[in-house]
């Protein structure tokens, strides 16, 4: 009994430890991550745009639209639905 005390008190612990330093990471109002879009039940994050982004950069894509990656994000998942 009294190691389940302890070691609940411990988590306990660690979690508010670890809680006050993500907080101390985020700045007010600051997205963590979004919803760039919803196809069927699947989701594309902004973050997977940023990625996807990021790596056409690295590759020498012709755009850098924003707009344009996420509608190749939205073909392959829709794509991905129909097979």
């Amino acid at each position: 009994m009294i190691n389940k005390l302890k070691i609940t008190f411990l988590l306990g612990v660690f979690a508010m430890l670890f809680s006050e330093n993500v907080n101390a990471q985020l700045k007010k109002g600051q997205l963590v991550d979004g919803i760039a879009a919803v196809i069927g039940d699947e989701i594309v994050l902004e973050s997977d745009v940023e990625e996807q982004m990021n790596y056409g950069k690295q590759q020498g894509a012709s755009t850098t639209d924003r707009c344009e990656f996420l509608e190749n994000l939205i073909n392959n998942k829709t794509s991905g639905l129909r097979s």
